[in-house]
């Protein structure tokens, strides 16, 4: 049996909020699973991502494939990066996944929010001169 690691819609008409499955690669989308891993609420501002970090390595070392989606957001949480590392027998006991902190915290402003910024300490510093 082929499985895949993919995403089920829930939630209502324009506020979806999807579980991450684990299903047979020929059942409908919101069908049978073999397995919840994980959700995605994209959302919520930072998308709000959970995931079963052990169970989907489990599942990918069973040769699961995971969507296009999927391999995206495990890539963004460094899930994928711990498979590979396990994959070629290094240790990953004190391998730490990235939070949603450690990525908003990496992040640098946009041009508006620089342009924003800018006109705000403009008076400021006029007044202060």
């Amino acid at each position: 049996m082929a499985t895949a690691i993919r995403l089920t819609r829930r939630g209502r008409t324009h506020q979806a909020v999807y579980r991450v499955v684990v299903a047979d690669s020929r059942s409908p989308r919101d069908g049978k699973f073999l397995q919840q891993v994980g959700f995605y609420n994209p959302n919520s501002t930072p998308a709000e991502v959970r995931f079963d970090a052990d169970a989907i390595i489990d599942w990918l070392e069973k040769g699961a494939q995971p969507s296009d989606t999927i391999n995206s957001l495990l890539k963004r949480e460094g899930i994928i990066a711990k498979y590979h590392a396990k994959k070629a027998g290094e240790d990953v006991s004190a391998f730490e996944l990235k939070t949603i902190a450690e990525r908003s915290r990496n992040k640098k402003p946009g041009a508006k929010a620089t342009a924003r910024a800018e006109a705000e300490a403009a008076p400021a510093e006029a007044a202060a001169e």
